[in-house]
């Protein structure tokens, strides 16, 4: 896990299935609330905003082909909004998927008996 993502352990949990990072998330739905309430954006986008991390629990791993095709329509709709940026609720797997992921890469670098594996980079002389 990197260092910055123990620095912020405290703040997040998880409830069913789902991670809340709740600095992120009482900051990113308290912007869209204060600009509902002063009529800078308005309501229908202010909930549409709402709804963009939410968006990302639509995507399933293993969901049939038309489930996946209509999370795909639904994260473009999203993208103008930020649909594309580190989500403030996501879903659990997202972040068991990436250190499962890490770990993989972590002991392909290592190779056989704990020693960094030579880089591809390196020439032999």
């Amino acid at each position: 896990m990197p260092e910055s993502e123990k620095e912020e352990e405290p703040f997040t949990s998880r409830f069913a299935g789902v991670k809340i990072d709740w600095p992120r998330t009482i900051g990113y739905y308290g912007a869209v609330a204060a600009a509902v309430a002063f009529d800078i954006i308005a309501p229908p986008l202010g909930a549409f905003i709402a709804v963009v991390p939410l968006l990302k629990f639509v995507k399933r791993p293993n969901a049939p082909p038309a489930e996946r095709f209509l999370a795909a329509i639904l994260e473009g709709a999203g993208k103008p909004v930020g649909g594309d940026a580190e989500g403030v609720l996501r879903p659990a797997w997202i972040d068991d998927a990436k250190e499962n992921g890490e770990a993989e890469a972590q002991t392909k670098e290592l190779g056989h008996g704990g020693q960094a594996a030579p880089s591809r980079d390196a020439t032999v002389s």
